[in-house]
């Protein structure tokens, strides 16, 4: 019965490390690479929500409408570029 639990307590870690690593990559990528990107989330427009917090993780993402990358610290989205 231990060993069943540890499997259901395992299995889903390694979903989730699977899904995490299909979406973050896997290493470097060449320059004419079309796998292997990170990918991002994206929305239309400067976002205004208070997304919930991860300890250790901080949200990100594309606003599509102006081609910039945002990221929330300390409290507010910042903008990523210049």
């Amino acid at each position: 019965m231990a060993e069943r639990d540890e499997l259901q307590q395992y299995a889903p870690q390694q979903l989730w490390r699977r899904s995490v690593a299909n979406r973050l990559g896997t290493g470097s990528v060449n320059v004419t690479s079309n796998v292997g990107f990170m990918w991002v989330p994206n929305c239309s427009g400067v976002p205004t929500g208070t997304p919930t917090l991860y300890q250790g993780l901080s949200p990100m993402v594309v606003d599509v409408t102006n081609s910039r990358l945002y990221f929330y610290s300390n409290g507010a989205w910042r903008n990523a570029g210049p």
